[in-house]
């Protein structure tokens, strides 16, 4: 039985779903775009519920379009945004809120506070990064 992998690009607009055929070759695609929560001080968030519904969605969509058998798939990639943060309840495995997204710039009074303070040239140094919401 051939074998086939399934690529999850869970990204800042929404999720993707792509099945592979073993030399590569792209079987099937879905997409499922999420709502973006941008308020006028500039925070942004994601519902955690609904790009977790989308992933499902996505895959499942891929695998009916193809009409491969599950067991033909022989893995899963995820690509997802990193630096967007989401808490989830242990106990019902529900998000405590919206996930924070990377682009949301809650942090910054503190991230200037903290440059004033001089920790700004200490974050550089050790993480090679500037200090930043993001």
């Amino acid at each position: 039985m051939e074998k086939y992998l399934i690529g999850i690009d869970q990204s800042t607009q929404g999720t993707k779903a792509i099945l592979f055929s073993s030399d590569g070759k792209m079987i099937a695609r879905a997409d499922r775009p999420h709502k973006q929560y941008i308020d006028e001080k500039g925070w942004v968030e994601h519902d955690g519920c609904e790009i977790y519904d989308n992933t499902l969605a996505a895959v499942k969509e891929v695998m009916e379009k193809s009409g491969i058998p599950e067991e033909a798939v022989a893995g899963v990639g995820i690509s997802n945004q990193r630096e967007t943060s989401i808490a989830w309840d242990k106990k019902t495995g529900l998000p405590v809120f919206h996930a924070v997204v990377w682009q949301c710039t809650r942090g910054a009074e503190l991230c200037r506070r903290l440059d004033r303070d001089g920790f700004g040239e200490r974050v550089r140094e050790k993480t090679g990064l500037p200090l930043s919401p993001y």
